[in-house]
């Protein structure tokens, strides 16, 4: 029997239930290892140096807007609770709590915003030119 998936762990966003992709099993401890209560998926995902398929992994919450989200709280929980809410960083470092209800349309924000400042970004490197 051939075996279908290569990955032993599937990975999904918030919300959906089709996985975006999959990871070795060390992959999934190497990002649950440096996730701890207070980094970020971008802290998570500078401090990965080798593993490219974790950087794939994170890589992938951040081109979605979960660049600022605590990556904890998209692991599954050690007590088995279904999650009520994520935790977002703020530029002043205030950790906020977002509802599941309203986690996409914060995630959307965020890649606005992301976007908006990439557009000036370019605009201002045209006019250098």
């Amino acid at each position: 029997m051939k075996n279908r998936n290569k990955y032993d762990v599937s990975w999904t966003l918030p919300g959906q239930k089709r996985p975006f992709g999959g990871s070795t099993v060390a992959t999934s401890d190497l990002i649950v290892m440096l996730s701890d209560d207070k980094k970020t998926v971008k802290d998570v995902y500078d401090s990965v140096h080798y593993d490219q398929e974790a950087k794939l992994i994170l890589k992938k919450f951040i081109d979605t807007g979960y660049k600022d989200f605590i990556m904890k709280d998209f692991l599954p929980s050690d007590d088995g609770k279904l999650r009520t809410c994520y935790r977002k960083k703020e530029s002043n470092g205030v950790i906020k709590e977002i509802k599941i209800a309203d986690l996409n349309k914060e995630s959307k924000n965020e890649l606005r915003k992301n976007n908006y400042y990439q557009n000036e970004k370019n605009e201002e490197m045209e006019l250098d030119i």
